[in-house]
C-alpha cells in the first residue's frame, strides 16, 4: 500500500520507493461580507507574490464570500507568501492535493 510521505504536497510509493511531486495545493479563502467590495478590489489588481515558475494558479471559482483556487508551485512557503498580504480581511485553508491521474499512476508504480 502506497502512503503519503512526510513531506507536504509529495507522495512515496512503498512498492519502489520513488517518490512523486504533487506540487499542487488548493487554496480555500472566505471573507466577511462586509469586505466583499475590498477583496474584489484586490482580486482585480493581484499579481502573484511568487514566480511563475514557482507560483501558478491553474483555476480559480469565486461564490458568495469565498473563493477556491488551486496553484502549482515549488513550495508550499510560495502559497503562503501570496496570501500573506490578504490576512488582514481573508482567512485561508492551504490543502496539498494531487490529480486523479498522478495517483492512479502512483498506486501502479
Amino acid at each position: 500500500m502506497d502512503e503519503p510521505s512526510s513531506e507536504v504536497g509529495s507522495f512515496t510509493s512503498t512498492k519502489n520507493k520513488k517518490r512523486v511531486e504533487s506540487l499542487k495545493f488548493l487554496v480555500v479563502w472566505w471573507w466577511a461580507p462586509k469586505d466583499a467590495i475590498e477583496v474584489t478590489k484586490r482580486f482585480i489588481q493581484w499579481k502573484p507574490k511568487g514566480t511563475y515558475k514557482t507560483l501558478y494558479p491553474v483555476s480559480t471559482m469565486v461564490g458568495m464570500n469565498k473563493a477556491f483556487q488551486i496553484v502549482e508551485c515549488d513550495d508550499i512557503a510560495e502559497a503562503q507568501k501570496d496570501v500573506a498580504p490578504w490576512t488582514d480581511i481573508c482567512t485561508f485553508k492551504i490543502i496539498p492535493i494531487m490529480d486523479s491521474r498522478e495517483a492512479v499512476a502512483v498506486s501502479r508504480q
